[in-house]
């Protein structure tokens, strides 16, 4: 079953949160950290996503993201994922997923939460 649109208003913040898998790591390193924030940067402007904030911890990542256009968000993160994890497994002997996948719920919740600050 395909998976259901994000909404995703123009130029309304939204906050979100990818996590590794897990909770395992997914920077080992400062240079895996600004290899991520470069893509974030190229995707952001590819996809006309506004980057407002952003926190890389060691295991996840809380950006704070304003779309330009419709589906921008989606197509960014999509794009910076692959891009990643594909250079990540680069360095491992086995490849595996780095990031989960949060459920719809969840981010409708935390949409209404940001909808009503």
């Amino acid at each position: 079953m395909a998976r259901l649109v994000r909404v995703s208003l123009i130029d309304i913040p939204q906050h979100i949160i990818q996590r590794g898998n897990n909770r395992q790591v997914c920077f080992g390193n400062e240079v895996d950290m600004k290899a991520y924030l470069h893509w974030l940067k190229l995707f952001s402007k590819k996809s006309q996503v506004g980057i407002h904030a952003w926190v890389l911890m060691t295991n996840h990542v809380h950006l704070r993201v304003a779309p330009e256009k419709e589906g921008a968000i989606s197509k960014m993160m999509q794009s910076l994922g692959r891009m990643y994890v594909r250079y990540y497994n680069r360095w491992l002997l086995y490849p595996r997923a780095i990031f989960i996948q949060i459920p719809d719920k969840i981010i409708a919740m935390v949409f209404i939460y940001i909808r009503f600050i």
